[in-house]
């Protein structure tokens, strides 16, 4: 099962629950990005522009030994816009809701040395509705809570050889919603914020059935709260991975990787001074193997050990036959 809850108007936080398990136990990645934040766990989804998304691929249960502690629950994966076509979209709804978004991309050569780019825009606006009620919070300010929202995406990816592919994209969005806060009826309670991710795949054959991957990930969020005094923040993850991936027969192969992820918790400046103790590094060492036999049984097997800068070293695995 899946669910999705929303505490308040647009740009309000939101969580997406997977099979019982809480948000912060939910992997959320964007073109390979991890979007989370250290100090509180969360995914932040009320950030992500929906023009921006071209589709989305889930994976139920627990995924910790391929993908670390944060898929106790699940795994969602968030594609941007990309491909070589055109696409315009125009919409209006209740409450002064408007949105639009477009997206360009092109490849020039042939498959085997392609040059992809491609982009989109998107935006929205939302006059809102007021999420208090008068009658038991006679404080708040009875106003609508609107909001907007912009988005950007940019992707290069390029064909070096049959084999040998690497891809670039990255993606920004501005969130700007108001709410309602205890500063008094008459104050505008206001939350700014803004999410970047940037991903780069490359992916290289070294032999027959070898292939060698590396990845590099970065995600930074900041917020500006304009309720009751001004207060900043920023939150940051990188990753850095690299794996190998052998066929050692058809229809069986194994796959080792190693992962090098840093986190930085909320901080008030923007060199991420303070909180130190929000800091952790975590190291990621995996193993696993997949394989049929006779067509009729499939058997994957997985181990996965992290050592964490702030908590005990821990060690996963799976083992799954169908």
């Amino acid at each position: 099962s899946l669910s999705v809850a929303q505490t308040g108007p647009f740009g309000s936080q939101t969580g997406v629950f997977v099979r019982g398990a809480n948000s912060g136990q939910v992997l959320v990645l964007v073109d390979g990005a991890p979007v989370s934040r250290a100090d509180t766990g969360s995914s932040p989804w009320e950030l992500l522009p929906l023009g921006q998304i071209d589709h989305i691929e889930i994976v139920r249960g627990n995924m910790s030994s391929l993908y670390g502690s944060d898929a106790v629950g699940g795994v969602i994966q968030i594609f941007t816009k990309g491909g070589d076509h055109t696409s315009l979209m125009v919409g209006a709804g209740s409450r002064g809701r408007a949105l639009a978004d477009v997206s360009i991309g092109r490849r020039f050569g042939d498959a085997d040395h392609a040059l992809d780019i491609g982009g989109s825009v998107s935006g929205q606006v939302t006059d809102g509705y007021n999420a208090t009620n008068p009658a038991t919070n006679p404080g708040n300010n009875p106003d609508r809570d609107g909001g907007y929202q912009s988005g950007e995406n940019l992707r290069i990816g390029k064909t070096w050889a049959p084999g040998q592919r690497t891809d670039l994209r990255t993606m920004h969005s501005d969130t700007t919603s108001d709410y309602d806060g205890y500063s008094g009826p008459t104050s505008t309670d206001r939350l700014k914020t803004s999410l970047d991710t940037t991903s780069l795949k490359s992916r290289h054959a070294l032999g027959a059935g070898l292939y060698l991957g590396v990845e590099l990930a970065d995600t930074l969020i900041k917020f500006q709260n304009q309720s009751g005094g001004l207060q900043t923040g920023n939150a940051r993850s990188t990753v850095a991975g690299v794996d190998l991936d052998w066929s050692v027969a058809d229809d069986h192969s194994l796959q080792l990787g190693f992962e090098d992820r840093k986190d930085r918790g909320a901080a008030l400046l923007p060199d991420f001074t303070g909180y130190t103790g929000l800091d952790r590094t975590t190291r990621s060492l995996r193993l696993g193997y997949v394989g049929s036999f006779a067509d009729v049984v499939d058997l994957q097997a997985n181990v996965r050990r992290d050592d964490p800068s702030d908590f005990e070293s821990a060690t996963t695995g799976l083992l799954a036959l169908g």
